[in-house]
């Protein structure tokens, strides 16, 4: 009986401790949930919008005119005739029909014509005489371009016709040398030969042109510089220069 006893309070005591276990982990878990995960929303920049550009309207070009005004004084820009835009009734009981041609006597807010040897002063759009003189000044205008185009040809035909010639003197000569060239090489070429090399100044050289010294094919150049005689006395002279490449070959003195 007493074995049974005990077995009994045994089994009570470890279901009581399993139940309070039970129970604190329950409890436990209610307190300290599990983190919820975080979700990180994707947030895209807003697209950028171009704000509108302003539109540009150009002013459109006004269509030529006449100034009929100034067009009194400017004779040179009378046409010998012009066309009725409409019927004119002359002295003598003379009509003329629109379309005929008239000769124009002259122009300006007014002009004065002549038909059939009758005068009659119209209106100056009873005429194409604006049309008129719009058309010549846009022929003149036409020529003029074409004039300059032309020119513009013309130069650059010139151009490579210059070119063509200097490459082929240059095939003969050797390269031109420049002025800085010319001036020094023959400043030193004189020095060289010059009894008081120190006395020796260069004033001038020309452009070399092409020439032959010695039989060989060079440049030269005619100078001008100041020098000192055998005495010591300061004296200017001039001559001809010859240079090949970029040294001076030879000089000759002005007689």
């Amino acid at each position: 009986m007493a074995l049974v006893t005990a077995a009994v309070i045994s089994v009570l005591l470890i279901g009581g401790i399993i139940l309070v276990l039970n129970k604190y982990f329950v409890i436990t878990l209610r307190e300290n949930p599990a983190p919820a995960p975080v979700i990180k929303a994707e947030v895209k920049p807003a697209a950028s919008v171009a704000a509108p550009q302003p539109v540009v309207e150009m002013a459109p070009t006004p269509p030529p005119t006449v100034d009929l005004m100034e067009l009194k004084s400017r004779m040179q820009d009378w046409p010998d005739e012009v066309t009725l835009a409409t019927q004119a009734v002359f002295p003598g009981d003379v009509t003329a029909p629109a379309g005929t041609n008239v000769k124009l006597i002259s122009a300006g807010p007014e002009v004065e014509v002549e038909y059939q040897d009758e005068t009659a002063k119209l209106l100056a759009d009873q005429t194409d005489l604006v049309a008129r003189i719009l058309s010549h000044r846009a022929q003149v205008a036409k020529e003029l371009e074409i004039d300059r185009t032309m020119e513009g040809i013309a130069s650059v035909h010139l151009k490579e016709e210059a070119d063509a010639r200097q490459k082929e003197i240059e095939n003969m000569y050797g390269k031109a040398p420049s002025h800085e060239d010319a001036y020094f090489s023959v400043k030193t070429y004189l020095k060289q030969s010059a009894k008081d090399p120190d006395s020796v100044e260069m004033i001038s050289a020309s452009p070399a042109v092409p020439a032959e010294y010695g039989g060989r094919k060079c440049w030269s150049t005619k100078v001008l510089f100041r020098t000192r005689d055998e005495m010591g006395f300061s004296k200017q002279e001039s001559g001809t220069a010859y240079i090949e490449g970029d040294k001076a070959i030879g000089y000759e003195r002005e007689q």
